[in-house]
């Protein structure tokens, strides 16, 4: 097992660190401690957790369209019959829904409750279980309410992986990809770049330095000012397409969004002559190769525009983007209007 030092809290990486729950568990009366889970981790993952619990566990539906303030209501109000007070626990144990959602409870039942992530998707154990952020959809417009909260501990099993359908878990590889373009040094993008059919076994050994990579830059920014804001890379065009997607008869997964999302952004860097185009094409590369499977029906790119005018980042009437440069730097706040979008 591996351990990580954030800011506030650790991250434990392995399956022993399902070992630490117990006495994690300890700190709180019994009564206090409720598992929050989706149908699907609360069927296929809830059994390997190596705790007795006291019965207290809140399920939701499964999927990103539940991830609103209608279901987070619905959570406090089961908060409320099990009588859990502000020294209480909840224990996310499920993907990013479930850990954003889950933690957007916790930061605001009595004024804030501490709560444990455990991820059980690719996706959530790099990204989404780490830095504190939390938060629900509005209208379908992604993360538009939430709060920042640090956990009081994330255990990432690799052990969950295996519970995963073959799409979610390359849906995950997006982030890991993703880390691996912003690191400025690059043994994650050789590490990944020799892989040639992502699998739990191969991938399991990049967990740990994916997530040190997101774990470095929230430490020098938790509540992105600056840095921080780079690990939106790929997620201004890829949360509308993804949000646009919901709309269709074949939504895409999150990290299938942010995927695409990543390639448009680095051909409007390579537009803007921000990067070069040998850069730009070694990049595309990298995420075709995980990705090639992907397609996209037409859409209109005044649509997409629209809804990301919605982005938490924009200051104006233009969209702010976070786009590459060359020997791995990034330009952070590039604003960029409708033409150009259009053009790309």
């Amino acid at each position: 097992m591996k351990t990580l030092q954030s800011s506030h809290y650790q991250i434990h990486i392995g399956d022993e660190s399902l070992d630490k729950l117990p006495a994690l568990m300890a700190n709180y009366d019994a009564e206090q401690v409720v598992v929050l889970a989706d149908e699907n981790t609360f069927r296929c993952c809830y059994p390997l957790l190596p705790i007795t619990f006291s019965g207290k566990t809140i399920v939701i539906p499964a999927g990103e369209e539940h991830k609103n303030i209608f279901t987070a209501t619905e959570v406090w109000k089961q908060l409320l019959q099990h009588k859990i007070n502000r020294n209480g626990l909840i224990i996310n144990l499920g993907g990013g829904v479930v850990g954003d959602l889950g933690g957007f409870c916790a930061s605001l039942w009595k004024r804030g409750i501490d709560f444990i992530q455990i991820p059980t998707s690719l996706l959530a154990m790099i990204d989404a279980s780490c830095g504190g952020k939390t938060g629900v959809n509005l209208d379908g417009i992604k993360n538009q309410i939430g709060a920042f909260k640090t956990p009081q501990s994330v255990l990432v099993a690799p052990c969950f992986l295996k519970t995963l359908p073959q799409r979610e878990f390359l849906s995950g590889i997006a982030e890991m990809v993703k880390h691996a373009v912003i690191a400025k040094d690059k043994p994650l993008f050789q590490q990944l770049s020799e892989i040639e059919t992502p699998t739990v076994e191969n991938i399991t050994s990049l967990l740990e330095p994916a997530i040190a990579i997101k774990n470095d830059i929230v430490s020098q920014d938790p509540h992105e000012k600056n840095i921080r804001k780079i690990l939106n890379f790929g997620h201004t065009v890829g949360h509308a397409i993804e949000t646009w997607s919901q709309t269709t008869k074949t939504p895409l997964l999150h990290g299938e969004a942010v995927a695409l999302g990543m390639k448009y952004e680095i051909r409007l860097a390579q537009k803007k002559q921000l990067i070069s185009s040998p850069t730009a094409a070694r990049y595309l590369n990298f995420i075709q190769k995980f990705f090639s499977h992907l397609n996209i029906p037409p859409f209109s790119p005044a649509a997409l525009f629209n809804i990301m005018q919605y982005d938490k980042k924009n200051i104006s009437e233009t969209v702010s983007f976070v786009l590459p440069l060359e020997n791995g730097e990034f330009a952070l706040n590039v604003e960029v209007g409708l033409p150009e979008m259009e053009e790309i």
